[in-house]
């Protein structure tokens, strides 16, 4: 705050003397108090003048003085005509072209679009000491006025930016008086505060990348200083991975994804089709190939008797803790499981009874069901990003399916017509839990009909109807645990639908819910694209051929999504001058970084030299190991007893393998045990011991 005193009863208007001279910085620029007044009134009128300048001179009378400007490089030759001590005015001559003349705090415009401006005027009056004139070149002038500096309201339009009145600038101005001493009164400004409506000089103020807000305003003027801006440069460069939804024709979708083990998969989501020439006016999850109505499985049997899962189906799996992902909800006694999504697409006000998730860790997997030989007691499996897998059932008809490190039962029981049912998210249960979609960076997708709650109340799931619903939705839930500082979780949701027998993408549908709220908006530039940002840091687009949800042709929509593998802000700069933006490198580097604790069994790798791999195990339990170890015969010889390696292979691709083998079991674990995280500080070493606390490496 500023103490300035004065006779309120005798001075309408009341300089606040005290004020004058002090200096204030502003966004990096200094300025000096040139006047300050108080008006009288009952409104007390406040009004505050500060200039500043590149360059500070002081200048007798009938001197000349020379200053560089540092942002344009031009030369200001100022000379000091004259100045007059009665009327406290100075003549100026700025490279040769004469000024009017100037009081304290005015200013004046030069050729060059710059100010000069007084700061104050000296008259001594002596002949033996000239006056002196203070100035500043390249000057820079704000007035803030307050109509009512008795409230806390902003007065609009008040300042003025050298000479310029800003309308969308708002000033409020805080006086009080105290009467101390008889008619002497303290006057005390006790803040100035400030803001500026973003007004655009064309609709809404848009600031692409690259630019500032500055060139964009009505009133630039009103950023208080010339060289202040806010610049936009672009998000932040975190990594990302992309999801999509595209056609395929005009009667089946596409999902398209990254795993979190970056596995990329491309997989039917719908079809309108029940054979190559039949369509009809619903949905099925899945596509149509060869005559063949091939099913994608994302419920679970409710029983593991009622074999759903057919021969060229689909299915998804992804391992989820039923005690984190669970909704703990039964609708008509069913247990119904969506990975604790939120069931925001439904238009059924009773649906969402999904319970909040805390785990989005799930490896995901999609897989199609090849085939069954009863004679081997063999199923086949492709993995559409790793290829085939065989599982051996037993007497019982029960198997094992491991993919990812992680197992899923299956029950094979049902031979005649080679259905089998799958337990889809690892819990060891066959209850008709939907799984749901875990994506590199943490994305949870779900697929949902217009009401799941009818197809599981039902004991069937839309999957593996003819009679499907006639919108279907694409979820995903991003946790508020990704956040910096959410308190709930984010969903968007995209819904399809058919009309006449052809689907497409609703745009109208399209919404981010949660701790955000966004919808699509058209490009100006490009109306058949549409995109939206959300608080995440995801970026949606839609291309939409047909420009109306209401036209329906043989057109399909498709949809992007661009998820940051970590929360994505903005690159936002406050700048006090020019701005160089400097890219330091024209290489990037792409890491997936698998979840602690990953693991594969050597069955799951084809080929040892693709990973840097930890192989542990001996040769005779471990046929990774075995070839490493060059297939020795017999295997057991190949490491002394009661002993293990610790050793390096270095493949010519780059990549290397640890091998951590014991004689027995106990060795390996001896071996293990002596690693602890390290490696050993030669290609090779022996570890022994009697017991796991008794290990030493030779």
């Amino acid at each position: 705050g500023f103490v300035s005193r004065a006779n309120l009863k005798t001075l309408p208007i009341f300089e606040l003397k005290d004020f004058l001279d002090r200096d204030i910085q502003i966004l990096g620029n200094r300025y000096t108090v040139v006047d300050a007044t108080v008006d009288n009134t009952s409104a007390r009128v406040a009004q505050v003048t500060l200039m500043g300048g590149e360059e500070y001179l002081e200048v007798g009378e009938g001197d000349k003085k020379t200053v560089t400007l540092a942002s344009t490089g031009s030369e200001i030759n100022v000379e000091v005509v004259v100045i007059s001590e009665t009327q406290s005015e100075v003549l100026l001559r700025v490279n040769g072209q004469e000024l009017p003349r100037l009081r304290r705090g005015e200013m004046e415009p030069l050729a060059d679009g710059k100010f000069i401006g007084v700061r104050d005027i000296i008259a001594t009056g002596k002949d033996t000491q000239s006056s002196v004139v203070r100035l500043f070149v390249g000057a820079n002038k704000l007035i803030f006025k307050d109509t009512n500096s008795e409230n806390d309201l902003f007065t609009d339009g008040g300042l003025t930016s050298n000479n310029e009145l800003v309308e969308d600038g708002a000033v409020l101005i805080r006086t009080s008086v105290v009467t101390t001493f008889g008619e002497d009164s303290d006057i005390t400004i006790s803040h100035i505060k400030y803001r500026l409506r973003a007004d655009a000089l064309v609709g809404d103020l848009w600031v692409p990348k690259g630019h500032g807000v500055r060139e964009y305003l009505d009133e630039p003027e009103g950023l208080l200083t010339p060289n202040w801006d806010i610049r936009y440069e672009g998000l932040m460069d975190t990594g990302t991975t992309m999801i999509k939804i595209s056609p395929s024709g005009n009667e089946e979708y596409k999902l398209e994804f990254e795993n979190q083990e970056g596995l990329k998969y491309k997989i039917p989501w719908i079809t309108a089709r029940t054979a190559p020439d039949k369509i009809e006016d619903t949905f099925r999850a899945g596509e149509v190939k060869a005559d063949k109505e091939r099913n994608l499985i994302i419920q679970e049997d409710h029983n593991a008797g009622d074999f759903r899962i057919k021969i060229q189906d689909y299915f998804i799996v992804s391992p989820q803790d039923p005690g984190k992902n669970r909704a703990n909800a039964t609708s008509n006694g069913i247990n119904v499981d969506f990975g604790g999504l939120y069931s925001v697409c439904t238009d059924n006000a009773s649906s969402p009874y999904i319970g909040t998730p805390t785990d989005d860790s799930g490896e995901t997997h999609v897989l199609q069901y090849d085939s069954i030989d009863v004679a081997s007691t063999t199923l086949t499996f492709t993995d559409l990003a790793t290829g085939t897998k065989q599982v051996v059932y037993d007497d019982t008809g029960s198997g094992t399916l491991i993919v990812g490190g992680n197992s899923y039962n299956i029950n094979s029981s049902n031979v005649t017509n080679g259905g089998i049912s799958i337990d889809l998210n690892g819990d060891g249960r066959h209850d008709g839990n939907f799984t749901a979609i875990f994506t590199a960076g943490g994305l949870i997708l779900n697929i949902l009909d217009i009401n799941p709650a009818n197809s599981a109340a039902t004991g069937d799931t839309f999957a593996n109807t003819g009679s499907g619903p006639s919108r279907m939705s694409l979820v995903g839930t991003i946790l508020r645990d990704q956040f910096d500082e959410a308190t709930t979780e984010l969903s968007f949701c995209i819904q399809s639908f058919n009309s006449k027998r052809l689907i497409h993408l609703n745009k109208s549908s399209f919404k981010v819910t949660g701790w955000d709220n966004a919808s699509l908006l058209t490009l100006t530039s490009e109306p058949e694209i549409a995109q939206a940002l959300d608080r995440y840091g995801t970026k949606y687009e839609l291309f939409n051929p047909l420009l109306n949800d209401d036209v329906i042709d043989d057109r399909s929509e498709e949809l992007t999504i661009e998820f940051p593998l970590s929360q994505r802000g903005v690159q936002v700069f406050v700048t006090g001058g020019k701005v160089e933006l400097v890219k330091i490198s024209n290489t990037t580097k792409k890491i997936n970084i698998l979840p602690v604790g990953t693991s594969k069994l050597a069955s799951e790798v084809s080929d040892v030299k693709q990973f840097n791999a930890v192989v542990v195990g001996g040769p005779c339990a471990n046929p990774i190991a075995a070839s490493l170890m060059g297939n020795p015969d017999p295997c057991h010889e190949s490491i002394p007893e009661n002993s293990a390696l610790l050793k390096l292979y270095e493949h010519s691709n780059g990549n290397v393998a640890l091998l951590v083998a014991g004689r027995t079991a106990l060795n390996t674990r001896q071996a293990s045990r002596a690693l602890n995280g390290k490696l050993p500080d030669t290609s090779e070493a022996k570890v022994t011991g009697t017991s796991l606390s008794d290990v030493s490496v030779i």
